[in-house]
């Protein structure tokens, strides 16, 4: 039998009777965290096991924690080598359980839109999450825990029975629909935070999303209705998050710690570098520009040739001056892949001017050329960079790719994941949000003031799938180099 105290939060003491084992105590240290603050749901959990399986359970689990401690060069392997039979334990005992987890699912109830999960769904939630109370001795361990690349790819073989299931994507739309539910009745709060924090609601969405998948997941308890506990952690999250926007802001204060202090040189530290690189690109996206326009039309030093510059370039910064929306190619394309290369976040992107992102786009778009891997490849992309929208580019479409077998084929044709998940759903749903906002939007060339000829959907689509399936896979390191020595030449 299996036994585990604890005299503080951080640290418990696993204690067995097991006659062929040496009578020696385990200690855990764990690390400060969401879930050791409820690691009695995980210790009880693996007690229930013991009186379940008896010698075979207690046995297996004790060698599996002495093996790590006594081997510290051959964790990964033994961890690998272990997950089935983490599976096999964990699947007989909630079969033998016999939970009607039909109680949590309620069909009639159900309406147009409604996050419906399945009966079967539920019981695959609870399945993992078993599964993630017996690694979490390993990755919530401060003793034991694994590097974060290592830890994506054993947490990646445990839940590897929902990565291609509708399940992760239907846990995201909750979180989504929850979380947007607070920007309609806290519009001026989210507007705050934007101004004040540089966060978008869809960056809060994401990180809470990771928060459910990496800290909550695994204390979902096996009679408890897990999507109830999910929408819950949401809603209390939202609630802590919004309350404390005005404190955090709060610089000084009626007494202030050491702590404080540090911290705050860090963030102006940070913000003052972030602030000056960002200039100096934008700096360099002006000089492109006008160098262009220098090209085009000095043809020779008469002053009629200056005159035709100088006109040129007041009337394109007068064109800038008037462009009132950021373009949608900006946001999924322009923004990501600079802030890639020059470390800023890209929430400092999205404080630009719509003027200042066009041009940001724009010299985006002659570096690409420079560059014949990328040159030839996504012209139908590449020709909206240089181009702003003349309206507001939808917030929500209902567009769908059109290329859905090139879509399949091209996520099939290598072993990709998205953000480590395997599945396609979600990246099918980003991409036609991406598509659909961007071929439904009016451009016009900022150079040439000349309206955007409509886009070939087909090959604007195919060229997207490809683009963003490197992009998605993380097989976009190499041009990203590329990309950043042209701009490094240009500094």
């Amino acid at each position: 039998m299996l036994s585990f105290f604890s005299d503080d939060k951080k640290i418990y003491t696993l204690t067995h009777d097991i006659e062929s084992i040496e009578k020696k105590t385990i200690e855990l240290n764990l690390i400060s965290s969401s879930v050791t603050n409820k690691y009695n749901i995980i210790t009880s959990f693996v007690e229930s096991l013991s009186t379940k399986f008896g010698p075979e359970f207690d046995s297996w689990f004790v060698n599996f924690l002495q093996n790590f401690e006594n081997n510290p060069e051959d964790r990964f392997n033994i961890m690998e080598a272990s997950i089935p039979e983490i599976k096999r334990f964990c699947s007989l005992y909630l079969a033998s359980k016999e939970y009607d987890f039909s109680e949590f699912v309620s069909p009639k109830k159900s309406k147009k839109g409604t996050i419906l999960f399945t009966e079967d769904e539920i019981y695959k939630i609870i399945q993992i999450s078993m599964y993630l109370k017996i690694y979490s001795f390993i990755f919530n361990n401060s003793d034991f825990k694994f590097p974060h690349s290592i830890h994506k790819k054993i947490y990646n073989q445990l839940v590897s029975e929902v990565l291609c299931t509708d399940i992760v994507s239907k846990i995201f739309d909750i979180v989504k629909t929850k979380t947007y539910r607070y920007s309609i009745t806290d519009k001026y709060m989210w507007e705050y935070v934007k101004m004040v924090q540089c966060k978008t609601i869809d960056m809060h969405v994401i990180e809470l999303f990771n928060f459910i998948t990496n800290s909550i997941l695994v204390l979902c308890e096996e009679d408890r209705n897990p999507i109830i506990y999910f929408t819950t952690v949401i809603d209390e999250s939202m609630k802590w998050f919004l309350r404390s926007i005005y404190k955090s802001s709060i610089i000084y204060e009626d007494s202030v710690s050491t702590e404080n202090l540090n911290s705050l040189v860090i963030s102006n530290l940070n913000t003052y570098c972030y602030n000056d690189t960002l200039g100096r690109l934008k700096g360099l996206a002006y000089e492109n520009l006008y160098k262009k326009i220098e090209n085009t039309f000095l043809i020779d030093f008469t002053d009629e040739s200056v005159s035709r510059v100088d006109d040129k370039i007041v009337e394109i910064q007068d064109r800038l001056k008037n462009i009132q929306h950021v373009s949608p190619l900006a946001e999924c394309l322009t923004y990501p892949i600079l802030s890639k290369i020059t470390k800023i976040p890209y929430e400092y992107f999205k404080t630009l001017s719509c003027g200042d992102s066009c041009v940001l786009s724009a010299y985006l778009f002659d570096i690409f050329k420079r560059i014949p891997e990328l040159k030839n490849n996504y012209k139908n992309i590449f020709s909206i960079l240089e181009c702003y929208p003349t309206k507001q580019p939808s917030l929500s479409t209902t567009y769908t790719l059109k290329s859905v077998q090139k879509y399949i084929n091209t996520f099939n044709e290598s072993e990709s994941v998205f953000f480590g998940f395997q599945t396609k759903i979600l990246p099918y749903n980003i991409l036609s949000f991406f598509v659909g906002r961007i071929i439904r939007t009016s451009f016009v060339n900022i150079e040439t003031g000349t309206k955007l000829s409509t886009l070939q959907t087909s090959k604007f689509e195919e060229e997207f799938i490809s683009l963003y399936h490197l992009i998605f896979s993380d097989n976009f390191s190499k041009e990203l180099l590329l990309i950043e020595k042209q701009i490094r030449l240009d500094f």
